[in-house]
């Protein structure tokens, strides 16, 4: 069945256990479900909360949510700097991949929480 969304955000499945603010993408193999990125994936977006394989968990789209996300550096990131997707989830400096976005703060740190402009 097919569905709109206009809000920006939607409900679908981990596919593992997910932390709030993780850089996800659709898994492949399962219907609605969805998985950490790699580094250089594509995302959709990042996750709202934190949740358990198989449970439901929101996500804010990186295309179409007004404003801005939030998502994890995987180490230093500085303010405007062009942000791409790191491994296991989080938001990297590296270049690999397509852009996602701009920093509009600065990650000190892996673990550190980072504002993007989506691009």
């Amino acid at each position: 069945m097919s569905q709109q969304n206009d809000t920006g955000v939607i409900s679908l499945i981990a596919g593992a256990a997910l932390n709030q603010y993780d850089l996800v993408k659709m898994d492949g193999a399962t219907f609605r479900q969805v998985i950490v990125t790699g580094a250089g994936d594509a995302t959709i977006g990042s996750t709202r909360v934190a949740a358990e394989s198989g449970k439901d968990i929101g996500v804010n789209l990186i295309k179409s949510k007004p404003g801005t996300i939030i998502a994890i550096a995987d180490g230093v990131v500085a303010v405007n700097a062009d942000c791409y997707t790191g491994a296991a989830g989080t938001v990297s400096a590296t270049i690999l991949g397509s852009i996602i976005g701009t920093a509009l703060n600065a990650a000190s740190a892996a673990g550190d929480h980072v504002e993007i402009l989506p691009a």
